[in-house]
């Protein structure tokens, strides 16, 4: 999954308290140091160890103290809001924004994220566009954004865990991101299409490997 920022108050740009990347919750916005929580199912443990002492339990909607489905609520979960109490009417405490902004492009992202620049950076904004405004409309395009939806997640999961991925994350960026958004200048749109088609299908082969 993509990384979810979770922020104080209910400014969707507000400071970045912690982020959770579907299995850890870390401190701030950083994507390997540290961890706080660990989920396990319904039970959000300290640390990183998966025997750790539950602190709090998700029961649909509520997150509450300890184990027990019985424990007091401390939190409400509102859509993107996490709202303080049992009731969707309090104050809300936090909110919850994808780290690529809910753009989709799994892939350009974590090379954007390795490289530091920001999640509106101009390649990842026009990468957006040529999906949303061109790629969307092409025969099957749709259909094509739905496996790459499905695919490029569990891409960048495999990639993520290796020694090397700052390595090999570089070299999509040089190969596939900026040629594809220089196709997308010159005009080029199938030119782009089909190289970033090709490179993720070629992505997902390779990881399937690991």
């Amino acid at each position: 999954m993509a990384r979810i920022f979770i922020r104080m108050g209910s400014d969707s740009n507000g400071s970045i308290y912690s982020n959770f990347d579907g299995k850890y919750v870390r401190i701030g916005d950083s994507r390997s140091d540290g961890i706080m929580y660990n989920i396990d199912g319904n039970y959000i443990r300290e640390g990183d160890d998966s025997n750790g002492e539950i602190m709090l339990n998700i029961d649909g909607n509520y997150i509450r103290t300890g184990a027990s489905k019985d424990g007091t609520i401390v939190y409400i979960i509102d859509g993107n809001y996490i709202r303080y109490g049992a009731y969707n009417d309090r104050r809300i405490a936090y909110n919850m924004t994808e780290s690529s902004l809910g753009s989709g492009c799994f892939i350009t992202t974590a090379c954007i994220e390795s490289r530091g620049l920001p999640v509106d950076c101009y390649e990842l904004e026009t990468l957006r566009k040529f999906r949303d405004n061109w790629v969307s409309k092409h025969e099957n395009g749709p259909a094509e954004i739905k496996i790459y939806y499905d695919i490029a997640p569990k891409i960048v999961e495999k990639l993520n865990h290796l020694p090397n991925s700052k390595e090999i994350y570089e070299k999509i960026y040089q190969e596939v991101v900026i040629k594809c958004v220089q196709f997308i200048e010159e005009g080029k749109e199938k030119d782009a299409y089909s190289l970033y088609k090709n490179a993720s299908f070629d992505l997902k082969k390779y990881t399937d490997t690991l």
